[in-house]
């Protein structure tokens, strides 16, 4: 059985809004290389994502 549900636009915008500006917050007090390594931990290996150019032909 699939569960119906509820979406909220203004909540999922308000809960987007506050994680981007909380990551940018982070990023911007880092230094260089410790951003490259804070980007590279949310890169594919974490998510098992496979690259773009290898979805699009």
């Amino acid at each position: 059985m699939i569960q119906n549900l509820e979406l909220n636009p203004a909540e999922t915008a308000t809960k987007l809004n506050e994680a981007y500006f909380n990551a940018n917050d982070a990023a911007g007090r880092m230094k260089g290389a410790q951003k490259t390594d804070f980007v590279g931990q949310t890169m594919a290996d974490d998510y098992k994502l496979t690259p773009f150019n290898q979805l699009a032909p």
